[in-house]
């Protein structure tokens, strides 16, 4: 072979590389996978649902360190009933840690061959480009919030009770009541933090127990009649027990003076004294001097 031959067959050979190569980077294209350079993620690389592909670790990185600020200050909010408690996912405890997720990041598509570099990002083997973060809740630091801010919405059951108003027997309204159940809740807002990792607002029910209150209001409102009395009879007594006069029975006068002021104290709020105004001091007298401790006095005494 000539050396002009040679040149020929040497162009040709390059020519079919440099052919080949495009042919394979477009058919790569067509599977929409990309291979990236040396320094950078390969794309189809996401750390929770994340795109990191195309970038270098320091730019992913950072990336990474805005995704979990914002999945620390995630707004919780929690029901009990219709009643809502809300607060950040870093306050009821949970927490992310990226670790070395950025090298694990940049190091897919970097080993082995070409092809087997392709077969790594391949349509059958992507969830090995599907990156998460290390996520954890303190459910310690969650039961305390708990504890502290949802139990006091905890409601006692509450009895109806018969009334006769108006000349008619009315039912009360009953009430039933609320207990929440510290664990169990625990429970199931770390278990909605973890499988739901994420920035978007986040709504989880507290578990309520439930208690049914002895005597609901549909039960009493069907007693409507009179089930029984009672009366004491005073016929048989002296005219003063039948007819609830007090007796008084002392030894002195100033004895019975004080049992009766001290009658009038307990079923009167004022006295309105139709003395003549002669007797008038000497009555005042008796009221305010020898016996004081039965009457309270306001500013002002009007006299009729």
């Amino acid at each position: 072979m000539t050396s002009k031959n040679k040149k020929l067959t040497a162009l040709f050979t390059a020519g079919c590389v440099v052919v080949l190569i495009v042919a394979v980077s477009v058919w790569f294209s067509s599977k929409g996978v990309t291979l990236g350079k040396s320094d950078e993620i390969c794309e189809g690389v996401t750390v929770n649902g994340i795109d990191v592909g195309g970038l270098t670790r320091k730019q992913a990185e950072k990336k990474i360190d805005t995704l979990l600020e914002e999945l620390l200050k995630r707004e919780v909010t929690i029901t009990i009933d219709e009643n809502e408690i809300s607060a950040s996912a870093e306050t009821l405890g949970f927490s992310c840690e990226k670790g070395d997720i950025i090298e694990k990041a940049y190091q897919i598509g970097k080993e082995g061959n070409f092809f087997g570099n392709y077969q790594k990002l391949s349509d059958e083997d992507k969830e090995k480009g599907k990156l998460e973060l290390d996520c954890k809740v303190d459910e310690v630091q969650l039961g305390k919030f708990v504890e502290e801010n949802c139990t006091s919405f905890v409601v006692k059951a509450k009895n109806s009770k018969l009334k006769y108003e108006n000349g008619k027997f009315t039912a009360t309204k009953s009430r039933e009541g609320r207990v929440v159940k510290v664990d169990e809740t625990v429970a199931v807002i770390s278990h909605t933090l973890l499988k739901d990792v994420g920035t978007e607002p986040l709504t989880v029910s507290a578990v309520v127990d439930v208690s049914k209150p002895k005597y609901t209001q549909e039960q009493v409102a069907k007693c409507q009649d009179l089930i029984g009395s009672y009366s004491t009879y005073y016929g048989t007594s002296t005219a003063a027990r039948a007819n609830n006069v007090n007796i008084i029975n002392s030894q002195s006068i100033d004895q019975t003076l004080e049992k009766i002021l001290g009658i009038i104290n307990k079923s009167c709020m004022s006295i309105k004294l139709i003395n003549d105004i002669e007797d008038l001091e000497d009555v005042i007298n008796i009221i305010i001097n020898v016996f004081p401790s039965y009457f309270y006095f306001d500013d002002t005494i009007k006299i009729f």
